[in-house]
């Protein structure tokens, strides 16, 4: 048995390490003239074990690496995620509030589908009747409203949908007027990435759940679906140059579902400290006797625009512009709030891909111009990109003979 446990750690054999001490030790049993040859019965056999051996180090050094957060994978590292009583988080649906208008007394049924323009549908999950409103069209008839509850139909990260952009109703009724979200859709998330997982078991170990700014962020960054948080700290008497008031916590997250914020909050934070934001969950104490007001915001989105110019050669496969969006949207996806967004780091996709000879990227933000040049974003926000809205591809064949 080659030893492999040393104090530098787990040493693997080389397969061709295990196959000459196997000859080796055969030569001195049999004689160093015996044909021990790759050829030769007792040479094949005795490549046979190195090769079985060279497999059971393998098993072995996974097992080894299992143990240590940094290099733990699949089961081993949802072992040891069981040790701080964390799960790898599975794919969730976005949620979102609809807003409806149409004839006084329409139901709304549960199961209508409705849609952003970039085909994100929304299922509502409760009949919803509308009511008066109080409001008259042009010919005096009372238009009537009401709200309800939706889930998205798919499971991602890009459902969580901005403000008023679920407008389509997918099965028109000439009684339904229109529909809208009033608030930005949350809790989608995709299934956790083994990286994305073990990065935020290793923030974990770093930060005790306290009642600091610190801990509380700790708190925040183990809710399914926060990719990022920031909380701003108000101990003075008087107000803070964000305009919150004194003594107070303003909590900012991006990604994650309201309610289970709103509860990491309030498991986090001070006794009395009062907190601040637009989003807002009344929760009650283990006894039920008091209710505590939970206020956070969710991290302003910021509309980024993507211009990518590509010169490209007959080489080039256009199925592989959706390759370069995906990697786009990647990028975006990992980045967290206040980031720099850098345009020259789009570039390292962008070569990547075959038959492109040169490329040009402009980024902006809030719908101005284009430009070659990083964008940054202040501290609490975030980036808000779509497929089809904001990333434009252009492409230029490098003789002349065409562009798309």
């Amino acid at each position: 048995m080659v030893q492999v446990i040393t104090s530098n750690g787990f040493q693997m054999p080389t397969r061709d390490d295990l196959t000459q001490s196997y000859l080796t030790d055969a030569a001195k049993e049999f004689g160093d003239d015996f044909n021990l040859n790759e050829h030769d019965p007792v040479g094949i056999l005795m490549r046979l074990f190195a090769l079985h051996d060279y497999k059971k180090y393998q098993q072995m050094q996974n097992v080894y690496y299992d143990g240590y957060l940094p290099t733990a994978s699949d089961d081993g590292l949802d072992y040891l995620a069981s040790n701080q009583a964390m799960t790898r988080e599975a794919s969730q649906v976005s949620k979102v509030t609809l807003t409806f208008t149409g004839e006084v007394g329409f139901q709304v049924d549960a199961g209508s589908e409705f849609s952003t323009d970039d085909g994100i549908v929304f299922v509502l999950t409760e009949d919803v009747i509308l009511a008066d409103g109080g409001t008259k069209d042009d010919l005096g008839n009372a238009i009537g409203t009401g709200v309800g509850a939706a889930e998205s139909e798919e499971k991602e990260d890009y459902v969580d949908v901005g403000v008023n952009t679920i407008i389509n109703i997918d099965a028109p009724d000439e009684q339904l007027y229109s529909v809208t979200n009033v608030q930005a859709a949350a809790g989608g998330t995709s299934e956790e990435l083994q990286e994305d997982f073990r990065t935020r078991l290793m923030n974990s170990n770093q930060g005790i759940i306290t009642t600091t700014p610190s801990g509380l962020k700790a708190a925040l960054n183990n809710v399914a679906g926060v990719r990022d948080s920031n909380v701003v700290e108000n101990t003075t008497d008087a107000v803070d140059s964000y305009g919150n008031p004194a003594n107070s916590i303003h909590v900012y997250v991006l990604g994650g579902e309201t309610l289970v914020i709103a509860t990491a909050i309030q498991s986090a934070r001070a006794a009395g400290t009062q907190t601040v934001g637009d989003q807002l969950n009344v929760l009650s104490d283990s006894g039920g006797t008091n209710s505590y007001p939970i206020r956070f915001d969710y991290a302003t989105p910021v509309p980024i625009t993507v211009k990518l110019n590509l010169t490209v050669t007959e080489e080039f496969n256009p199925d592989d512009t959706d390759t370069l969006i995906d990697d786009v949207l990647g990028y975006f996806d990992s980045l967290k709030m206040g980031a720099l967004v850098r345009f020259s780091y789009l570039y390292s996709y962008i070569w990547q891909i075959h038959g492109i000879a040169g490329a040009t990227i402009q980024l902006a933000r809030d719908g101005n111009d284009p430009v070659e040049q990083d964008v940054q974003l202040d501290a609490f926000e975030a980036v808000d990109i779509t497929r089809d809205d904001l990333i434009d591809v252009a492409t230029t064949l490098q003789s002349g003979g065409g562009q798309s």
